[in-house]
């Protein structure tokens, strides 16, 4: 959770005009932080940008081209089957 979210959540306790509301918030919020612990999310920007383009790697390291190419190169006659 970076500072922004941290600080939007206090802000949103802090404006609660009673303690049920306030209890409201935080179940809503310990729900929904609980859930997103099931799929690993990026803690940085980096961290973001560097499990991207690990996934657009492994994509292009793929041996075989895609049907499609194939077909438009043996009909262009560069390659032949």
């Amino acid at each position: 959770m970076n500072e922004r979210q941290k600080s939007k959540i206090v802000e949103a306790l802090s404006n609660a005009e009673s303690s049920d509301e306030a209890k409201t918030i935080y179940q809503t919020l310990q729900s929904t932080v609980s859930s997103d612990n099931k799929v690993a999310a990026p803690k940085s920007l980096s961290e973001a940008i560097n499990r991207t383009s690990s996934i657009i790697m492994q994509t292009r390291q793929n041996d075989a081209p895609p049907p499609v190419i194939e077909r438009m190169q043996r009909l262009a006659g560069i390659k032949n089957k």
